[in-house]
């Protein structure tokens, strides 16, 4: 399933202290990063993640220790500005 995370970065973040920070967390086979937008001025971030499930990627998050306001699983992506629905593996929606 695919998951957007909504963060509140550090006061004063860098890109250079967020880049290392994601340089060090180790690969999970399960969870998968897919693309991350940041705002440093407002000190905000969401980030895209593929993950079986919402609970194992709370605990990847917390095992890892990236700070996160909310997760919330994506129903719908648009490419070229026409919406699709996003459709959950067969293995994740059993869970």
């Amino acid at each position: 399933m695919k998951f957007m995370i909504f963060h509140t970065l550090e006061p004063n973040s860098s890109l250079d202290t967020i880049e290392q920070k994601c340089k060090g967390i180790p690969n999970d086979p399960q969870i998968r990063g897919v693309a991350s937008y940041l705002n440093l001025t407002e000190g905000k971030g969401v980030c895209f993640c593929d993950a079986p499930d919402r609970k194992s990627l709370s605990l990847w998050l917390r095992k890892n220790d990236i700070p996160f306001d909310s997760i919330c699983p994506v129903e719908y992506e648009a490419q070229d500005g026409k919406f699709v629905e996003v459709s959950a593996p067969a293995a994740a929606s059993a869970t």
